[in-house]
């Protein structure tokens, strides 16, 4: 059956920690054989050898928090807006109707 990989995320979804659960095979219970269980019988088994539990309510910092909540652009007057990652700068962005691209800072608002 093979052990079972426990992953903890904060409330963005972003792994904290992450553990193997012993599955009560023929090998020492301890995280260094636990793992190597798992990634043996990993190609041959569901997913179902995955589970994640987030715990609590925070994030990793003010850009992932508006990435999954928005905030509010202190370029378009503290208005509310929900943005996206630009990839090519690596920076939390919006678009205004006018087409217009604004960057997360930390003058806006959360």
């Amino acid at each position: 059956m093979g052990c079972q990989k426990i992953i903890v995320t904060n409330a963005c979804g972003h792994s904290m920690a992450v553990s193997y659960a012993f599955c009560g095979g023929n090998h020492l219970n301890n995280p260094d054989t636990n793992r190597a269980c798992y990634d043996i019988t990993r190609p041959i088994v569901s997913l179902k050898k995955i589970v994640r539990y987030a715990i609590g309510r925070e994030f990793c910092g003010p850009a992932c928090r508006a990435l999954h909540q928005g905030w509010y652009c202190c370029t378009c007057n503290h208005l509310p807006v929900r943005g996206y990652l630009d990839q090519d700068n690596r920076m939390v962005v919006h678009q205004t109707c006018l087409g217009a691209v604004h960057a997360l800072c930390t003058a806006c608002l959360m």
